[in-house]
């Protein structure tokens, strides 16, 4: 991978924290940096929250809605020095027991499974 649209650079900064990992010397210590982008980088629209949702940070009710949260989580930011642009699933404090098959009961602020 030569590079990701929100981190060009990625080879480089694949390549300091394989060093750092494997007892390498950066010269300084491994910094996850981000900064507040003057401009998004796209214009990605926000969809609108799932119907009978009640908490939208945790929400398993719709696959696309999630998908569009994580994107838009880092089109407002620069990564600089090792910091590079994850998204977490985040789907509830127990999500193995989703899936294991459980099902998750939403209420506001909570999810449970």
């Amino acid at each position: 991978m030569s590079g990701l649209l929100y981190r060009e650079d990625m080879d480089e900064v694949r390549a300091r924290l394989t060093d750092w990992w494997n007892g390498g010397d950066l010269g300084r210590p491994a910094l996850q940096v981000s900064a507040k982008r003057e401009k998004p980088l796209e214009d990605i629209p926000e969809l609108p929250v799932p119907e009978g949702c009640q908490c939208p940070g945790y929400t398993t009710m719709d696959f696309d809605f999630r998908v569009n949260q994580g994107i838009r989580g880092h089109i407002n930011s620069h990564y600089l020095a090792e910091a590079v642009p994850t998204a977490s699933p985040d789907l509830a404090p127990n999500c193995l027991a989703l899936f294991l098959g459980c099902e998750g009961v939403e209420a506001a602020g909570s999810v449970w499974c």
